[in-house]
């Protein structure tokens, strides 16, 4: 089973049309597959808010971060998967 969590987001305080503008997204790809699991961790800088299209913090979707971050879903799940061969061959 293939997930993507977003984890934690970090947020800046200084931008005064756009208070609390996520900065960094945290998030967590992981796989899971013949009983073992792989991860890959990581962050992700977004770029400066689009004062024409700008969500306040408390109204912000997971399916929106998820937008911003632009994952390549496929070559992440690839890289998974290698990681799970290696675990399941000890490699």
């Amino acid at each position: 089973m293939f997930t993507t969590k977003i984890v934690q987001l970090d947020c800046r305080q200084d931008n005064l049309f756009a208070p609390e503008c996520v900065e960094v997204v945290h998030y967590r790809h992981t796989k899971s597959d013949y009983g073992y699991t792989a991860e890959i961790c990581g962050t992700i800088s977004v770029g400066e808010p689009d004062p024409n299209n700008y969500t306040p913090f408390q109204n912000i979707t997971e399916t929106q971060v998820l937008q911003w971050c632009n994952f390549d879903m496929q070559a992440i799940e690839s890289a998974l998967d290698a990681r799970l061969a290696n675990i399941v061959t000890g490699k």
